[in-house]
């Protein structure tokens, strides 16, 4: 158990923190297989706008520091190449 008052803060900001960047991979991950749902059904329009929202989802991860920004570009490139596959195919 922390003893001194700056550890006991310590253990509340890093509680907070891990809730905090849980939430946020956890709603990256939901967008990304909402994505690849919406591209395997050929629904073009919803995979879209999941996209739009998935992008914006990331870029904060990637600015809050929750995920690495070549990461987060990695992750984008790779969903963005998906749907323009899609795309072409359709």
């Amino acid at each position: 158990m922390p003893t001194s008052q700056q550890a006991k803060k310590r253990i509340r900001q890093d509680t907070v923190r891990r809730l905090r960047n849980r939430a946020r991979k956890t709603q990256i991950k939901t967008y990304a297989r909402k994505i690849t749902s919406a591209i395997a059904a050929g629904d073009l329009p919803t995979a879209e706008a999941a996209f739009c929202i998935f992008q914006k989802k990331i870029d904060k991860a990637a600015r809050h520091r929750t995920i690495h920004p070549n990461a987060a570009a990695r992750r984008k490139s790779r969903m963005m190449s998906q749907l323009n596959k899609a795309k072409q195919a359709s």
